[in-house]
């Protein structure tokens, strides 16, 4: 029972299919490369000249068996990941920022609170009971109150 709990944990765990598979030596891991196959789940592996890489939607030639190979290859797919992770993560922040950037302003517009140069009032926005300001947002509203800047004039240098 220790055996398996050891080698299916991280299955249990899992809530949804892998939206793809990983292995290191298709030959000896062809099992999991047809179940793969089986459920349409695209297969990245590395293969050598003792494996089938028409098994593999994305056959990585290499040699399986070294490990100094296995290291240089692991290392870079995962810094693919990795990267590819990081930038996901941008791009929704970026559209969870432009998002809640929308919703204020049509919320602002809907409320009357947007003055004649486009600029939000604050004073005037009610925000929905779900949504709160922490004391610096609310302090720096503020500071941008009493602060407004007027538009400087351009004014020209006189000719010599």
């Amino acid at each position: 029972m220790v055996r398996m709990n050891k080698n299916f944990s991280g299955i249990m765990e899992l809530n949804s299919l892998p939206s793809a598979v990983f292995v290191l030596d298709a030959h000896h891991e062809a099992i999991a490369v047809a179940e793969a196959k089986r459920l349409n789940i695209p297969c990245v592996g590395l293969v050598d000249t003792n494996s089938d890489p028409t098994q593999l939607a994305y056959p990585i030639p290499g040699n399986d068996d070294a490990v100094k190979s296995i290291r240089i290859i692991v290392d870079t797919v995962v810094e693919a990941i990795q990267n590819g992770l990081a930038q996901r993560e941008s791009r929704r922040n970026t559209r969870g920022q432009a998002d809640l950037r929308a919703a204020s302003a049509s919320m602002a517009a809907a409320a009357g609170a947007v003055n004649e140069e486009g600029e939000v009032d604050l004073s005037k926005v009610e925000l929905p009971s779900n949504i709160e300001l922490s004391e610096g947002e609310i302090a720096l509203a503020a500071a941008k109150k009493k602060t407004a800047v007027t538009p400087r004039k351009k004014v020209a240098a006189p000719k010599e």
